[in-house]
């Protein structure tokens, strides 16, 4: 099911690139069971703060005197996740609802998502957060997103076209869940590898080119949140991009991701559209390597692959290797680095 992979996608990698990530859909897709596999897959401990049910205090914490000076004192959610901590596993603290509560509720959690920080209380440094909401006329537009709040976060819209019903009626993710095969659940929530960008740079560039500050706020279930670009939204977008591209994990998920956090660019295009069709035309999956797109690679994309395949002998076919050979003696590759390969081989 898409739904699974994007959530799980996205939340491993807003975790390696240390950014909050938000998740916004429709209720009742699957949001918070899929997290929980995820924690549980993850060796992580869950936390889950339901913004919804909280007032102000109690996600600051109430105030109280002592040695007659004034004091605030740590909320239980906090000291639950301070607990759990002393297991030494990471933790991953999921704020539900957060689009059903009201600015009041919002503001005490500004610098929460952003440092991990209440006042003079801060979460272990391993402590990821990641949030998730339903659309505005889903909640009766009794609240709205803040912009502040919005633009704290990487933002991951979850629509009904990755939803698959005949999972939902077979029950596969409880089953999943129950089940000993690990790489089974990894595949199922998106952590298996897909490919890198052949070019990093160029996939910014192209970013930068088709970004416009448009600050408007477009809550609806049509767009999701969509349309706000700040500084702070394009720092994470790229931070994102690079992340996604160490990890090997970049695909539509990860360009529909950075889409739905900047919103559309330039001239009305479809942002999302075109970004995905760039990510689909820049990447390589350098676990299927064939000598016909070694031979159209650029000099530095081919110098990357080799190096990849230094450290992954096994995938080298006689093809392929002759096809290096042959750009090494053209100086596409270089020259060390084919020499560093053939003596490998060699030794194998």
């Amino acid at each position: 099911m898409i739904l699974n992979q994007k959530i799980g996608k996205f939340t491993y990698l807003c975790g390696k690139a240390g950014i909050p990530g938000l998740i916004m859909s429709d209720p009742g897709i699957g949001k918070s069971t899929t997290l929980e596999l995820y924690s549980k897959l993850m060796n992580m401990n869950l936390t889950v703060l339901i913004a919804s049910q909280y007032a102000p205090d109690d996600i600051l914490g109430i105030q109280s005197v002592e040695g007659g000076k004034l004091k605030r004192l740590s909320p239980a959610w906090f000291d639950e996740v301070i607990e759990k901590a002393k297991n030494g596993k990471p933790n991953l603290l999921f704020i539900d609802e957060l689009t059903g509560c009201d600015e009041f509720i919002q503001m005490p959690m500004l610098e929460l998502i952003r440092t991990k920080k209440l006042g003079s209380y801060s979460l272990p440094e391993d402590t990821q957060v990641m949030a998730a909401g339903n659309y505005e006329e889903q909640l009766n537009k009794a609240f709205k997103m803040s912009m502040p709040m919005v633009n704290r976060f990487l933002i991951c819209n979850i629509g009904c076209e990755d939803i698959d019903v005949r999972e939902l009626l077979d029950n596969t993710i409880d089953n999943i869940s129950k089940s000993d095969d690990v790489d089974m659940q990894i595949d199922y929530i998106g952590l298996s590898k897909t490919g890198t960008w052949r070019c990093l740079d160029e996939a910014k560039k192209f970013i930068a080119s088709n970004v416009v500050f448009d600050v408007r706020l477009d809550n609806s279930s049509e767009t999701g949140l969509r349309g706000f670009s700040s500084v702070r939204s394009i720092s994470n977008s790229f931070d994102f991009m690079k992340t996604a591209d160490e990890c090997e994990m970049v695909d539509n998920i990860v360009a529909q991701c950075i889409s739905d956090t900047l919103g559309p660019g330039k001239n009305e295009i479809d942002f999302a559209r075109n970004l995905r069709k760039f990510i689909s035309n820049y990447k390589v999956d350098m676990t299927n390597i064939t000598s016909d797109m070694l031979e159209n690679m650029t000099s530095s994309e081919a110098n990357e692959c080799v190096t990849y395949l230094l450290s992954n002998l096994m995938l080298i076919t006689p093809d392929i290797f002759m096809t290096i050979k042959k750009l090494a003696d053209k100086k596409v590759i270089n020259e060390s680095l084919y020499e560093k390969l053939q003596s490998s081989i060699l030794n194998m």
